[in-house]
């Protein structure tokens, strides 16, 4: 017993004399640097929600050039490839909720979501349809299908049309403002109309209306000055509504009318006009 008890007592000393030895060196200017606790980096969780890894795009990718993806022809081609290759999974919108969407895990990444369409670049999406799998999360579970036997301008069409899904940013007009775009609107209106069936001024004309509609959506409904100033106008909900049926039409108008495809292009420009009337007789009779 007295034994074991010299042994602990003995040892308590060797550690203590150790310590003491120890913070004696550093006092003294030891050139050893003493030794830095080793924090554990927290562990990265796999992306959750879209399946995805932000990962760099490798350098074959990301010197590709570009080409235009605004232009409406290759966007409309994207559309056709999308829909037969991507909407199962990814949604015909964008949002995840494709027919097979419900069996995968992780889900299709939401194409129009904001936050990826911020996060990543045009390389980026143009690199992911060809890998297919590559960077992505979840091994062993649901992975994107590679497209690399896909031809380049193929691929580029699917990447526009993938830009597209983006929900257009929106700034909000003030009541000059406001009323401004609704004399542009008016002018192109009339421009329409008086284009008739000639390809170029009613491509122009059609054209002009596409890139106007959308600054709609930047009216909040509120009248902002005179005896109604603060009284809500229209619902937000039916003029979002109202901005995307006006869309749809000018997006229809501009297309038939540059493929000469003139009985669709009038019918469109038919429910420009409808639309833009009951715009106008709604907003100016609940201002007065």
């Amino acid at each position: 017993m007295h034994k074991r008890l010299l042994l602990c007592a003995l040892a308590l000393t060797l550690c203590l004399g150790a310590s003491g030895l120890s913070i004696m060196a550093q006092d003294m200017g030891s050139d050893e640097e003493p030794a830095e606790d080793k924090k554990e980096e927290p562990s990265k969780e796999e992306p959750k929600g879209d399946g995805i890894k932000r990962n760099d795009v490798p350098e074959e990718f990301s010197k590709l050039e570009v080409p235009d993806l605004k232009a409406q022809e290759t966007i409309d081609a994207g559309k056709k490839t999308y829909e037969g290759k991507c909407a199962g999974c990814h949604g015909e919108a964008g949002q995840s909720d494709g027919k097979y969407s419900a069996k995968l895990d992780p889900k299709a990444t939401k194409l129009a979501d904001a936050g990826f369409q911020d996060a990543v670049t045009d390389h980026y999406i143009y690199w992911r349809i060809k890998t297919g799998d590559d960077g992505y999360a979840g091994e062993g579970k649901s992975k994107m299908k590679s497209f690399g036997s896909m031809k380049e301008a193929q691929v580029w069409e699917l990447v526009a049309f993938v830009r597209s899904l983006a929900a257009p940013k929106v700034e909000i007009l003030n009541s000059t403002e406001f009323e401004d775009l609704m004399s542009d609107l008016k002018r192109t209106n009339k421009s329409i109309g008086a284009a008739a069936h000639d390809r170029d001024a009613a491509t122009k004309a059609g054209d002009e209306m596409v890139k106007l509609v959308p600054k709609l959506a930047g009216y909040d409904g509120n009248v902002r000055s005179g005896d109604h100033s603060g009284e809500k106008v229209r619902d937000q909900a039916d003029w979002k509504a109202f901005v995307k049926q006006m869309q749809d039409a000018a997006d229809a108008y501009a297309k038939h009318a540059k493929a000469e495809e003139w009985d669709k292009a009038d019918e469109a420009k038919a429910t420009i006009g409808e639309t833009c009337g009951d715009c106008h007789d709604v907003y100016k009779k609940k201002r007065r």
